[in-house]
């Protein structure tokens, strides 16, 4: 799972240099196959929670088995990514700085 947040972190920080702005996503992984779902989350609270619920009514639905989330923060300025499978929680985090 370490490789997977690092690949991700590069990727995230390639959108940023390419001067886009990174849509939060999530990695799934389920015994069907892998799927990525692209999830703006708006500041209105109850819309992001909205949003989260279906991403999670979706892996359960899928029995997912991991995922890795990927976002930009604005602050600080940077990209994270964070896996969570039954057996471990691994977190990421890149600076963005002068991109």
């Amino acid at each position: 799972m370490h490789a997977s947040i690092d690949k991700e972190l590069a990727f995230s920080c390639g959108v940023i240099r390419d001067g886009h702005e990174v849509v939060p996503r999530f990695m799934i992984s389920t015994p069907d196959g892998d799927f990525t779902i692209f999830c703006p989350l708006p500041d209105a609270h109850e819309v992001r929670l909205a949003r989260l619920g279906l991403v999670s009514r979706f892996m359960s639905y899928r029995m997912a088995t991991s995922f890795i989330m990927s976002s930009e923060l604005v602050e600080p300025d940077a990209v994270t990514a964070v896996g969570v499978s039954r057996r471990h929680a691994v977190a990421g985090l890149r600076w963005v700085m002068g991109w």
